[in-house]
């Protein structure tokens, strides 16, 4: 495997701030997505003509990311079982806290089971059904890790077999799932919830080829997501998706030249995002007053980042204290 500049930004095996200032950009649309369209069973948003496309690009840049950081890490430190030790040992602390709390609450044991199974996306497509959207259930909202670790049973073994072909493999992933997103008789639900390897094999892309972006491909892709996250007439259509893996890509890959992702509090809010994002959607589902929501979610993800995960990632010995020198690490999708 002879792959180009994994990451754009500063040498290999450092945080590339742009990339945190991107997740938290990320999960900030998707938190005021979810706000403005309201969510099961209450939905009752505060602006919910904007819709929710803004939680459709969020994740997006999330698979995006994940692909980029998560290929990286593979190629740079092989080893299929230790990586998927540190995914556990990187998810699960955290996951099982808010899995904990969230059933104390919500009595619901099927979801809690499929948010640690890593099987929520699989309702709809099983069933091929619209019926309830992924997220509504007490930890539905888990369906976008469960498409994230789903591939990452894949991924490591395309690595090791394809060794040089990798990025190629990759592009004819691209392709295929476009395809299927577009022909595929399932519903417009179950594809929502199935099909988006496309956007993670994109962000694989970028760091088996070492591609990057400038200013200029940043706007034009920034241009395509202010789109969707202002609210495109009219309901998603299938064509959105590729669509949309374009302008993330183009974000993504260009992150390195806009030094207002590095902006310390949208670093920070981009590290904590991936508890944040659990917590939110948990926290709304309560209907309490939309301000206290907010403070409340992000409150918890506050004290669930420094109380488990940063001392779950000072026990494995990974990076120091304030996550300079840490491996990349793309632990949140969303929405």
């Amino acid at each position: 495997m002879t792959p180009g500049p994994a990451v754009p930004g500063p040498e290999r095996g450092h945080r590339v701030l742009e990339l945190d200032g991107l997740r938290g950009l990320a999960i900030l649309l998707v938190v005021f997505a979810h706000v403005a369209a309201g969510v099961y069973p209450h939905d009752r948003g505060l602006a919910p003509e904007l819709g929710s496309l803004g939680g459709f690009v969020g994740v997006q840049l999330f698979f995006v990311l994940s692909g980029l950081l998560i290929t990286q890490r593979l190629v740079e430190r092989p080893g299929v079982a230790r990586f998927y030790r540190r995914r556990v040992e990187r998810l699960y602390p955290t996951l099982l806290v808010v899995c904990f709390v969230t059933l104390l609450w919500s009595g619901d044991v099927a979801g809690t089971v499929r948010a640690l199974t890593y099987t929520e996306n699989l309702r709809p497509v099983v069933t091929w059904t619209d019926g309830r959207l992924p997220g509504t259930g007490a930890l539905g909202h888990t369906w976008s890790l469960a498409v994230e670790e789903q591939f990452y049973l894949v991924w490591p073994a395309v690595l090791i077999l394809a060794r040089h072909h990798a990025a190629k493999v990759a592009a004819v992933g691209i392709a295929a799932t476009i395809v299927a997103q577009q022909v595929v008789g399932w519903s417009d639900t179950a594809v929502y919830a199935g099909l988006r390897w496309d956007a993670i094999l994109a962000g694989c892309l970028i760091t088996l080829v070492g591609w990057r972006g400038n200013r200029t491909l940043f706007a034009l892709g920034a241009a395509v997501l202010v789109v969707y996250a202002l609210g495109l007439p009219g309901p998603l259509e299938r064509i959105d998706y590729p669509i949309a893996t374009a302008g993330c890509v183009l974000v993504v890959g260009s992150a390195a030249t806009v030094g207002l992702l590095s902006a310390p509090w949208l670093v920070h809010v981009g590290r904590i995002s991936y508890a944040w994002y659990l917590w939110h959607m948990v926290v709304l589902r309560l209907d309490l007053p939309t301000p206290l929501t907010l403070v409340a979610s992000l409150a918890l993800a506050e004290a669930t980042y420094v109380l488990v995960d940063r001392r779950a990632q000072a026990g494995r010995g990974v990076g120091s204290p304030d996550g300079q020198t840490a491996e990349p690490r793309v632990d949140l999708p969303a929405p």
